[in-house]
């Protein structure tokens, strides 16, 4: 089922108006958060709302933009842009919720896939502030094997740097996806690779979280940015994994130029660095939820 944000104004009865008034009538559907097991025992899809620690200030409300359920092939037409599309399908073996989103790397290949949802595109202007929830699930069979690889996560690349060694400065980009990588006792370690202004390398830092995902179970990721004032090192990152606190960081510097916002969400599955995938390897996706502010 396709829900944005434009869906959602039509639903709640909106045809004109400003977007505060948007967001004092609409109201979040709870979230549930129970998953038992990768049986997909879980409860019906449904947008979902940030952990009770997002910091928003008093009186400002976030309302969602996007919500792909992947319930069906519907889901393709809420992205700007796909590429590479074939490496995707939808799947009910180990769905979360009846179907869900399956994305293989192949052995030998680096990409999964690379969507992108373009805020400028979607809704006529970029934020400096976002929320994203996803669920995740890597199978028993996933071993990075001492390699990493790219996540989904938020960027502002503008095609210029910020992603594949282009280094950021500044002014010409930067990008906040996540990693992945081999954890402790079997598990998916999770990372922030982030490209930011005060990099010294150039490719991107990888800012570890300190709690990791275990194989054959559903996990609920969740993520928010607010980007830095220009030039002051005040930018925030902060994650959570089934809603327990995982990383937390308030002194990024993803800019120095107001004209560097929150270009797109990056929905990207990269194995690498250098090395492609040693095996047929595959993660699943289920409830991607974006939410701005109103």
């Amino acid at each position: 089922m396709k829900v944005t944000r434009r869906r959602i104004l039509a639903f709640c009865g909106v045809i004109a108006g400003s977007l505060a008034a948007v967001a004092r009538n609409y109201s979040p559907i709870p979230t549930d958060d129970s998953v038992d097991d990768a049986s997909g025992d879980a409860n019906p899809p449904e947008a979902v709302v940030p952990p009770a620690d997002v910091e928003v200030a008093e009186g400002v409300e976030m309302v969602t933009d996007l919500y792909v359920d992947f319930l069906d092939w519907e889901w393709m037409g809420q992205f700007t842009e796909q590429d590479p599309i074939g490496n995707v399908d939808l799947i009910r073996d180990e769905a979360y919720y009846e179907r869900s989103l399956s994305v293989e790397i192949p052995e030998g290949a680096h990409y999964g896939t690379s969507l992108h949802y373009r805020f400028s595109n979607e809704l006529s202007w970029e934020p400096e502030e976002l929320w994203a929830s996803y669920y995740v699930y890597f199978p028993e069979s996933f071993d990075p094997e001492g390699q990493v690889g790219k996540l989904p996560g938020p960027a502002g690349t503008y095609e210029n740097a910020g992603w594949g060694g282009r280094r950021s400065n500044g002014t010409n980009g930067w990008s906040a996806r996540m990693g992945f990588r081999n954890g402790e006792s079997d598990t998916i370690g999770l990372d922030y690779y982030v490209y930011h202004a005060d990099m010294d390398d150039y490719f991107g830092d990888l800012f570890n979280w300190d709690r990791s995902l275990s194989k054959g179970q559903w996990h609920r990721i969740d993520q928010y940015i607010r980007l830095n004032a220009p030039g002051e090192d005040d930018g925030i990152l902060a994650g959570w994994v089934d809603g327990d606190k995982a990383y937390d960081r308030r002194d990024v510097r993803f800019r120095e130029t107001a004209e560097l916002k929150i270009e797109d969400y990056w929905f990207t599955v990269y194995w690498g660095g250098t090395n492609s995938s040693p095996a047929d390897n595959r993660i699943l996706f289920d409830n991607l939820t974006l939410r701005t502010r109103a």
